[in-house]
């Protein structure tokens, strides 16, 4: 079986048109994630516990997200099983956040 240079080609490559889809998808979650932490920050000027994990867990994710560039590490399970878990912590509703929400 051949395989392309990295992870999201050999991801493309498999899973055409949905997977570009989910690609997307994911990419603006993330992003979305990324900007409501900042407001959150932003907002309060203090980082507490929950917010902080969640921002470490972003930022651990996406240096997993960068190694998927240049090579296979999410054919390793325990890789993929570490990047899964870490999107759970990254994506879960923040209490902190919905705070900041009925406030502005």
């Amino acid at each position: 079986m051949e395989y392309a240079h990295h992870d999201y080609a050999q991801l493309l490559f498999e899973g055409g048109v949905f997977a570009a889809g989910g690609l997307a998808i994911w990419g603006v979650l993330y992003t979305f994630r990324a900007v409501a932490m900042v407001r959150l920050v932003k907002a309060h000027r203090v980082l507490e516990n929950e917010p902080m994990l969640v921002m470490a867990s972003g930022f651990a994710l996406l240096a997993v997200m960068l190694h998927a560039l240049v090579e296979f590490n999410m054919h390793i399970p325990a890789n993929a099983i570490m990047a899964a878990f870490l999107a759970g912590i990254y994506l879960r509703p923040v209490s902190g956040l919905e705070r900041s929400g009925r406030r502005s």
